[in-house]
């Protein structure tokens, strides 16, 4: 009986592990500027448009985007309320 359970326990262990690692390497290779795109369009009324959005996991998390644009209101001084080309973390 107690090999059955620390066998069904290293099992569960290792299924765990794999689940994290996959979604950590997941994670790191997703593009989510669409989905950012999504809610922010949403969330202001307003066009955005980002270029790429990585969330990287590591010891910290950070988050990496690149041509980044938030349209102006209607009849505005310029297209663009906001424009950033990139964005890292130094």
């Amino acid at each position: 009986m107690l090999k059955w359970l620390l066998g069904a326990f290293l099992c569960l262990l290792v299924v765990c592990s794999a689940i994290i690692g996959g979604g950590w390497f997941w994670i790191d290779q997703k593009d989510f500027s669409a989905l950012a795109t999504q809610k922010l369009e949403k969330a202001t009324g307003r066009t955005v448009k980002i270029g790429s959005l990585h969330v990287r996991a590591g010891r910290w998390i950070t988050i990496d985007a690149k041509d980044l644009h938030l349209a102006n209101i209607p009849g505005g001084s310029r297209p663009d309320m906001v424009s950033v080309g990139a964005c890292m973390p130094g």
